[in-house]
């Protein structure tokens, strides 16, 4: 079974609308984030993997980057609930909810616009990773989030 991938316009238009369905005062099944600070939060994700949001490697990336795994645990290793998050992907603070969706869509537009063939950012923890790899871990990490909330 293919992974999902932003990359994929269908995978992609299933995604976002099921973000569109997630109402401003839904509660999370885990975790404190509210839903408005969750799409900001995936918003900033796919702005760090197009490089727009530059973010700086965590002490465990170094580890993982070394031991050439990232691009397998970016499409292989599960989101534990409650993980830790990169501060940055956290700092921005959520304006009205409709804008917030409304940049999130355009954040997966410029993400699935990106050519395959840029440089890509590397990620904090999985280290230096690919279109092919950030599609699919992208795609996992806003599945994450759907989930979280119900969607």
């Amino acid at each position: 079974m293919a992974l999902a991938t932003l990359f994929d316009a269908t995978d992609a238009a299933r995604l976002l609308a099921r973000f569109q369905s997630i109402p401003a005062d839904r509660s999370p099944q885990w975790g404190r984030m509210t839903a408005p600070k969750m799409v900001v939060h995936c918003t900033e994700a796919l702005r760090m993997a197009t490089g727009e949001l530059p973010v700086r490697m965590v002490p465990l990336g170094r580890v993982v980057q070394f031991s050439g795994l990232g691009p397998l645990l970016a499409r292989r290793m599960p989101f534990p609930k409650s993980a830790p998050t990169h501060p940055k992907l956290l700092a921005r603070a959520p304006s009205a909810y409709g804008d917030e969706l409304a940049q999130l869509a355009a954040a997966f537009r410029a993400f699935a616009s990106k050519p395959h063939t840029d440089r890509w950012a590397a990620h904090p923890l999985f280290g230096p990773l690919g279109a092919r790899d950030w599609g699919i871990l992208a795609a996992r990490h806003l599945e994450h989030h759907l989930v979280q909330f119900g969607a």
